[in-house]
């Protein structure tokens, strides 16, 4: 009987982790999404020009968003 419980407990466990996993991954999509649209808006206030780091950024922070999704 006790095996029982262990498996349901294993199981509930499981699931547990999963939705956690799944949120952490939303936030940090979120974040990534948040902070594109930072330095978008920096390049714009900057009259549209754009340094090597911007650009750097903007596509590590794409490639970053494209393994999420």
């Amino acid at each position: 009987m006790a095996n029982v419980f262990e498996k349901f407990n294993d199981s509930l466990s499981g699931i547990k982790e999963a939705e956690q996993t799944e949120r952490t991954k939303e936030e940090k999509l979120a974040g990534l999404k948040k902070r594109k649209d930072e330095v978008l808006q920096g390049i714009e206030m900057n009259g549209g020009r754009t340094v090597f780091d911007d650009r750097e950024l903007l596509d590590r922070l794409d490639r970053q968003i494209k393994e999420l999704e």
